[in-house]
């Protein structure tokens, strides 16, 4: 009998506890920044918005239907624009008996799994140029390569990063203080002496950095879908580009990944534009799940000499365990002396 009935609290609680999608927890303020990206915004989706100004960032944890079947958590962002997913990390469920179960069946609990990102095919993406480029090696675990990363995004792709990388030197420049918060909270966020996320503007972080001589191997930004489109229209406004082309070490490169999609696809010729005024070159990769990602370098591209970049590009995106052809739109080269070229196009890929 007392066996039945432990059986049975066992099963009540597990059933309480069991994993489902729900929210976790729920950080909200207003912001300022909306109001002035309505003001500069031009798609028509700005006149049909709500008057808030408020943003949300919502924590919540989602049985498995993600791919293998893992148990993922997501943050995140409401704004009066729309709702999307800034952060996905898998979980990993501490195999228990008994007692012990009921640990196993509350996914608050659980171990967030740096090891394996859900979004691993976009983070190789967007550091296979640097590769490509030699902003950093291939082979080598890049000790006293430094890289700096602008938005936190829950620590995910960075994390993940740092567990297959555990030499590099990763500074995060995050703005919003709630996403520091819940990353810490629900997102596995650890740092050390190689890994530290700052809350400041983008603006304060690059003027300070030039002003004490601090140089970076990698510098990158993150404008996936931009809801209040604060961060693109700041881009084109402000000195972020020429100030980010100062702190690079010679080799270094700016990054800037995007999507293809409105009010973005829209802006794409004024942020490379903008980024063009400051960087010799930059280089624009088409995936196929419509992101783009644009990477600038102060290095010249001499005519005649795109055929051992094509090949050097083909190697180390196997290295990555891209299908070119499949996974590859085109790649094309901007410079500021030249017109457009593209060097690579999807089909024609090895």
């Amino acid at each position: 009998e007392m066996h039945s009935r432990r059986s049975s609290f066992l099963l009540i609680v597990m059933m309480v506890f069991s994993s489902s999608s729900r929210e976790l927890d729920r950080l909200c303020h207003s912001s300022p920044s909306l109001r002035f990206s309505r003001e500069i915004s031009s798609f028509p989706g700005d006149k049909s918005s709500p008057p808030s100004d408020q943003i949300c960032y919502v924590v919540e944890d989602t049985p498995g239907l993600h791919k293998w079947n893992r148990h993922t958590r997501s943050l995140i962002l409401i704004s009066p624009y729309r709702s999307q997913n800034v952060s996905v990390v898998y979980l990993s469920r501490p195999k228990t008996n008994g007692i012990r179960a009921v640990i196993g069946s509350d996914s608050r609990l659980w171990r967030v799994d740096h090891a394996h990102d859900p979004f691993l095919q976009a983070i190789r993406a967007e550091f296979l140029m640097p590769v490509v480029l030699k902003a950093m090696p291939l082979y080598s675990k890049y000790e006293e390569h430094n890289i700096l990363i602008f938005g936190l995004a829950g620590g995910t792709g960075s994390m993940y990063l740092r567990y297959q990388r555990p030499k590099i030197n990763i500074t995060i420049v995050e703005e919003e203080l709630d996403v520091i918060d819940l990353s810490k909270r629900w997102f596995g966020l650890l740092e050390d002496s190689r890994y530290s996320v700052v809350n400041t503007k983008t603006d304060d972080f690059l003027q300070e950095a030039l002003e004490k001589g601090r140089k970076y191997d990698v510098i990158t930004m993150d404008w996936l879908d931009s809801a209040d489109l604060s961060i693109s229209a700041r881009l084109i406004i402000s000195d972020i580009p020429k100030m980010a082309s100062g702190c690079l070490t010679p080799s270094g490169v700016f990054i800037a990944h995007l999507n293809d999609f409105p009010p973005l696809y829209h802006e794409f010729p004024l942020i490379l534009s903008s980024l063009l005024s400051h960087f010799s070159s930059c280089l624009s990769l088409r995936l196929a799940n419509d992101h783009i990602i644009i990477t600038c370098f102060n290095k010249k591209f001499v005519a005649g000499t795109t055929k051992p970049f094509v090949d050097r590009f083909n190697f180390v995106a196997d290295y990555f365990h891209f299908k070119t052809s499949r996974h590859f739109v085109s790649l094309t080269l901007h410079s500021q002396e030249k017109s457009d070229e593209t060097v690579l196009i999807g089909q024609n890929l090895s």
